[in-house]
């Protein structure tokens, strides 16, 4: 069960869209899109003077005080790269297992922090060791069973960067995040911060009510799609139209005006091209925002399902923030905005057929019976490509469930 899970996994979804390796610690961008802290610090020194920007989705992005290193941990991917780490391991390791250390083959346990195996005798001694008195040692034939190491990784608070040694059992309500014991007396002194386990329930309950609320807005995304489409055909209807009247005036003109004819036919993908084109920008934006929004909530969802407390605490203020984001600025729910792109309808107005020498001398003119509507601003919504390097594919299911 558990191999088949890395089996379901898309081959990208725990890669870094910059290196196109496996994340190394993954950091997470207010966008929810994630990327190796090497690969951002390296992206960052080389933006030369330009704002930062999701390499994703090129949203503008405001850094910590101290830069890409204050980023927050993807606790969601990092958990669910440990597991497969596990998973992995078990699938290259022989059917007998073997204590690392005096080689026994029965009565085996296995440390997940160390990625060993080890006999019971060989287990009291690694636990009695500074620096592995934490560790989680589970039974070795439990490392075939998905669901438990699910169970087991939920239950350990993540490690601290800055405090490698200690768990992050500690939730600054000042800045809405994990801390360590470290952290609060260091960094955090002047902060409240109080037990983690006290904010999961609040926690999980204000995810089901962020998810709950995202939905209307899809909707309004689907009904602004729909105006869309409906306005695009009504171009090309009008296009259609007005190609089939410089047709018939073409017919009646010699072969000398032949030109003429390709020259207004450009004539008229231009000006419908100029109409289009606002109408695409728009389109592209309103898919844009309910991809954002539909990922969003995929996260949200998904880690509602896995209930593990950690990744709800670690990851509800990028999540919430995200959608507060998305929804402070949805698609229009007023459609008017689409017949002004596309203006009046055009026609076609011809002219004296004579047949002149002159190779100026045209039949007739692309125009609208009105004048052109002002341009109209275009918003840019983040693109989800990696959001997917955040967020669980439907392929995946089957390791949470």
């Amino acid at each position: 069960m558990a191999q088949k899970a890395i089996a379901d996994l898309s081959e990208d979804f725990l890669q870094c869209s910059i290196c196109m390796n496996q994340y190394n610690k993954p950091l997470m961008l207010p966008c929810v899109h994630s990327f190796c802290s090497r690969c951002l610090e390296e992206y960052e020194r080389n933006r030369q003077h330009q704002p930062f920007s999701c390499p994703t989705c090129r949203r503008i992005v405001d850094l910590p005080r101290n830069g890409v290193k204050d980023l927050p941990n993807n606790f969601f991917l990092t958990n669910l790269m440990e597991r497969l780490e596990v998973v992995e391991k078990l699938s290259k390791q022989s059917q007998i297992a073997q204590c690392i250390f005096c080689k026994k083959d029965f009565d085996i346990s296995f440390c997940i922090d160390c990625k060993i195996h080890l006999c019971q005798n060989c287990k009291q001694t690694h636990s009695r060791l500074p620096g592995s008195t934490d560790h989680t040692i589970i039974p070795a034939g439990k490392l075939s069973d998905a669901n438990y190491l699910k169970k087991v990784t939920s239950a350990r608070a993540p490690q601290c960067n800055k405090h490698p040694k200690e768990n992050m059992r500690f939730y600054c309500t000042t800045c809405n995040q994990l801390v360590c014991r470290d952290c609060t007396i260091l960094s955090h002194r002047e902060h409240e911060c109080v037990e983690a386990e006290s904010k999961i329930t609040s926690t999980k309950k204000r995810l089901e009510t962020l998810l709950e609320k995202s939905g209307n807005y899809i909707l309004d995304g689907l009904k602004y799609a729909k105006k869309i489409e409906k306005a695009d055909k009504k171009l090309e209807e009008n296009k259609l139209t007005v190609r089939n009247q410089i047709d018939d005036c073409y017919n009646e003109i010699v072969a000398k005006l032949q030109a003429n004819k390709n020259k207004l036919y450009e004539e008229l993908e231009e000006e419908i091209g100029e109409k289009r084109t606002p109408l695409q920008q728009k389109n592209v934006e309103n898919q844009n925002w309910m991809k954002a929004m539909e990922n969003t909530q995929e996260i949200t969802r998904r880690i509602l399902e896995g209930d593990n407390p950690w990744e709800m605490l670690g990851m509800e203020r990028d999540l919430e923030n995200s959608i507060d984001t998305l929804q402070s600025d949805p698609p229009p729910k007023e459609y008017d905005e689409i017949e002004d792109i596309i203006g009046s309808t055009l026609q076609f107005e011809p002219v004296d057929c004579t047949i002149y020498e002159d190779e100026k001398t045209t039949i007739g003119r692309i125009r609208e019976p009105t004048t052109l509507t002002q341009g109209v601003v275009l918003k840019i919504y983040p693109t989800p490509k990696d959001i997917r390097q955040a967020f669980l594919p439907h392929s995946h299911r089957n390791f949470w469930d």
